[in-house]
């Protein structure tokens, strides 16, 4: 998830604490991330519907929609929203269910009753996008990543499409801190910044 965001935040704390650096980032699977956590090696977290633990405190930051992403040569390109109906059968570019957005996925098209053929699995969601790209199947993936796709009105210029799915599908991506503990100074003005350019995400999906 902060692979997304991280730079524009580090570039605003050179500014606001330079005296933060080094700073150390851990990027690993959601569920690991946490366990680090809780074992006191981190000093927060960033991850998508973190699981529940009443030692930590969440924060959500953004509720982030899906898109269904989709190739120039498909039928569905182009379409400004798209109903989940009709998705069935269609080939699917998936996330790997191991991870908490291919798994928040899969509950999703479970729970609206959609049965898709996934071609391929991957858990790195730029490979997923890629995929699409040059193949035949379709994903869903978060906003984050889409930030060179095009909606309805961009055919020309782009060899992806995105298009609203109904019903809507999110996820929460969320800060996790320790419940009882002190922050440095450093640790603060971090997170300060992350929320600061979580508002400014919030701003830009509600204009999209």
């Amino acid at each position: 998830v902060g692979l997304y965001f991280l730079p524009q935040v580090l570039g605003a704390m050179r500014i606001s604490y330079p005296k933060a650096f080094p700073i150390v980032f851990c990027r690993r699977d959601s569920n690991v991330i946490l366990d680090v956590l809780i074992h006191d090696r981190l000093d927060l977290a960033i991850v998508a519907n973190p699981r529940p633990d009443r030692r930590m405190r969440h924060e959500t930051l953004v509720e982030e929609p899906f898109w269904l992403v989709c190739g120039r040569k498909h039928p569905l390109y182009g379409r400004a929203r798209v109903d989940s109906r009709e998705l069935n059968g269609l080939q699917f570019v998936s996330i790997s269910p191991e991870l908490p957005t291919g798994s928040i996925i899969q509950t999703y098209l479970g729970r609206i009753g959609v049965s898709v053929q996934s071609i391929v699995s991957s858990d790195n969601l730029e490979i997923v996008k890629k995929m699409v790209e040059v193949g035949p199947g379709v994903a869903l993936l978060p906003n984050m990543i889409l930030g060179d796709v095009g909606g309805d009105t961009a055919k020309s210029n782009f060899r992806l499409s995105r298009s609203a799915i109904d019903p809507p599908l999110s996820r929460r991506i969320s800060l996790v801190t320790w419940r009882e503990s002190s922050m440095s100074c450093a640790v603060s003005t971090f997170i300060d910044e992350v929320r600061r350019f979580a508002c400014e995400c919030r701003n830009c999906m509600t204009e999209d």
